[in-house]
């Protein structure tokens, strides 16, 4: 913990905030014992002494917010903006107990004055620290959000609350490489910022397809898209989400053609079968898929054909009972021979007999 941190909440102990209560008990006190007071300036101030309360109570649920932020690793300015609000509360809390024991002509000027400036005070310290936690809550969310960009929930939450090498092996994935055809040539006669625009709109499309399937996006690459189905949450129906996301994809693009007329396909590769996933980096760090699935699975899509998905044995044994397929027989696949893929054609239609 940093050492910031450690001289606030060494510094806000109970029996500090304590002075905000006996500063209350001082006062009416003082208000009881004042015979200057006349019975409608006794209720006067009384009722001061109410609002008082309730704004002490509120510094002190305030500060028990901060230190409650402060242990669970939040921003080090809250501590510093808490740390000088709550040492101008508590002067001006020893102050008023100061005025309410002067024993002087203007007992009484000095005890309404005392709990006037009090209540001032902690108003304006009551409101600070609810904008200071308000600020730190957003920045919290904003980080969140940018974490949330980078990472899967659940491994963000993860990362947050343990410092750990975060690596998981999973028995059972579908994992999706999508790459867009026509693209190379579209860059050559294309400027850089409308090519950015593009790439922007066709993967703002397949990021909320993702969301849509429950499924995670990896990465881009240039061009290239990867998404996987199964983690970091198990599901059992990964390969039915990525098979239907894929046929949306293909959807998506030629909508996406249509629109601006512009020449471009879809060529999908999908694989089935175990992966290790993790975070590599300490800085910029990415979570990433690693293991034989992962390879075949780019592999499928780099030997496929424009504008069609193409799937493993282990992914097609997955579907075959749902989706319609048409057999490409043997394909020669670098690093791993021949092997016997399918073309994804669409969805099966059953009729109610």
């Amino acid at each position: 913990m940093q050492s910031v941190q450690k001289e606030y909440l060494s510094t806000r102990q109970d029996s500090k905030m304590q002075l905000v209560y006996e500063a209350i008990q001082e006062l009416r006190k003082g208000i009881l014992g004042n015979s200057k007071l006349d019975a409608v300036e006794r209720d006067q101030a009384f009722r001061e002494l109410e609002t008082y309360e309730s704004v002490a109570k509120d510094i002190v649920k305030l500060n028990a917010e901060i230190i409650s932020k402060i242990r669970n690793n939040v921003d080090v300015d809250a501590a510093l903006v808490s740390q000088k609000l709550l040492g101008v509360a508590n002067a001006e809390v020893k102050r008023a107990r100061l005025a309410i024991d002067g024993k002087i002509q203007w007992a009484k000027v000095l005890l309404i004055s005392a709990m006037l400036v009090a209540f001032s005070l902690a108003g304006a310290i009551a409101k600070q620290f609810a904008s200071a936690l308000r600020a730190l809550a957003q920045e919290q969310a904003k980080s969140n959000r940018l974490l949330l960009n980078i990472l899967p929930a659940p491994i963000a939450q993860e990362l947050k609350q343990q410092e750990r090498t975060i690596a998981d092996s999973f028995n059972e994935v579908t994992v999706m490489f999508a790459d867009i055809v026509g693209f190379t040539e579209l860059a050559a006669q294309t400027e850089p910022i409308e090519l950015v625009e593009i790439l922007n709109v066709i993967f703002s499309e397949f990021d909320q397809l993702t969301e849509e399937h429950g499924l995670e996006k990896i990465k881009t690459i240039g061009d290239a898209y990867m998404v996987v189905g199964g983690l970091p949450e198990s599901n059992p129906n990964h390969a039915e989400a990525i098979a239907a996301m894929a046929l949306d994809m293909q959807a998506r693009i030629t909508e996406y053609c249509t629109d601006t007329g512009k020449v471009l396909s879809i060529r999908i590769g999908i694989n089935t079968g175990p992966v290790i996933a993790g975070i590599i980096g300490t800085k910029k760090f990415t979570y990433d898929l690693w293991g034989d699935t992962v390879n075949i699975a780019s592999r499928m899509e780099s030997h496929g054909i424009p504008g069609n998905i193409q799937v493993t044995e282990a992914t097609y044994q997955r579907l075959k009972g749902q989706y319609v397929f048409e057999e490409r027989g043997l394909v020669q696949v670098k690093g791993k021979g021949q092997m016997n893929c399918y073309l994804l054609k669409g969805k099966k239609r059953f009729t109610n007999i």
